[in-house]
């Protein structure tokens, strides 16, 4: 059995590595393809021992090669269950999700950028900008879910909904008029939170 896992790592990582340059679409679109093209099929356990494995990768690659892993393998029982461990860095984590994910963890920068759809449920906290451009088709709402502290839940320019369960307090980048953004605050909203979104979206 622990040969079959370092054998399963061992093709992850092989298909990882084609993620080497570009941008983060080039680099998803890559993502994609070298799942696509692998000889097993990985469980969410396995999506989360890489991460856990990995730590020293390029904290980009990791988050968009685990997205497509999470976006593109068939047959992901949903919610999709991630644990990522502490001190594993992993930004742009979601990026085009379309599944439901239950992690539990810490996620870095960019979290859920492009989310398609599904729900994104994160028993830890996010240390950047989270729903960036969520939501960009109109006939779907997905949801964020954030169980810890997010410093920004910035530019959801499309639509989607955050719901955060502790005080917002920081000043959260809501001020762009065309942001159809709906964040559900089950804690309370201070002053900075509300004078950066007054002009567009709500917080019901």
């Amino acid at each position: 059995q622990e040969e079959h896992k370092r054998y399963v790592q061992d093709r992850l990582l092989e298909a990882c590595s084609k993620l080497d340059n570009g941008g983060v679409e080039q680099q998803y679109q890559r993502a994609v393809s070298a799942v696509m093209e692998l000889s097993i099929v990985p469980y969410a356990q396995d999506i989360s021992d890489f991460c856990t494995r990995n730590v020293a990768l390029q904290s980009r690659i990791l988050g968009i090669f685990t997205s497509a892993l999470v976006n593109t393998v068939q047959g992901l029982e949903q919610p999709v269950v991630l644990e990522i461990i502490k001190g594993a860095r992993v930004d742009y984590f979601g990026y085009k999700l379309n599944r439901n994910v239950h992690l539990k963890g810490d996620l870095g920068d960019h979290t859920a950028y492009m989310m398609e759809s599904g729900t994104l449920t994160i028993d830890g906290s996010c240390k950047g900008v989270v729903g960036e451009f969520m939501g960009k088709d109109y006939g779907k709402e997905p949801v964020i879910v954030v169980r810890g502290t997010i410093r920004d839940a910035g530019a959801v320019r499309y639509g989607g909904t955050i719901r955060a369960n502790r005080n917002l307090s920081d000043y959260y980048n809501f001020q762009n008029i065309y942001d159809l953004l709906r964040v559900i605050v089950d804690a309370n909203v201070f002053q900075e939170v509300a004078a950066a979104i007054r002009q567009g979206g709500a917080i019901p």
